[in-house]
């Protein structure tokens, strides 16, 4: 690692939903959920014990640090995987998702087209739902 990585303190994104499960073959396993982003990823039990380091107050020597006094071993190939998948699912603070294009021909997101006015609501709703009604 160099000198400007090791100071980088990585954080989690605070939306992000956690639920253990097991692999396959029995092992204990973590699945990270990004509601908004729409993404999952499952991560073993070491990883888990870097994630839950990844609070914005630990840099990258001192995960590397912590991981080795808890495993005895150096975890330098095994975070900088981790970071890059968590970066790529949008699970830490600083990644967004990408933000969908509107459709072809279409100014407005859909949810303006969404107005109720006072009247006859129902009927106006339902004619702007299905495209034929702009309102009074």
């Amino acid at each position: 690692m160099d000198d400007k990585s090791a100071t980088h303190k990585p954080k989690r994104d605070a939306r992000v939903q956690i639920a253990p499960t097991r692999t396959a073959d029995g092992q204990p396993a973590f699945v990270l959920h990004h509601p908004g982003a729409h993404t999952y990823l499952q991560i073993d039990a070491q990883n888990h014990f870097l994630w839950q380091l990844m609070d914005g107050e630990h840099d990258l020597g001192g995960l590397a640090m912590a991981y080795f006094v808890e495993y005895h071993a150096f975890p330098f190939d095994r975070l900088s995987q981790l970071l890059a998948q968590l970066e790529a699912n949008f699970l830490l603070e600083g990644t967004s998702p990408p933000v969908e294009p509107a459709e072809v021909g279409e100014s407005k997101p859909r949810i303006a087209r969404l107005t109720v006015w006072p009247g006859t609501a129902r009927k106006q709703r339902r004619a702007v739902m299905e495209g034929g009604g702009r309102g009074p």
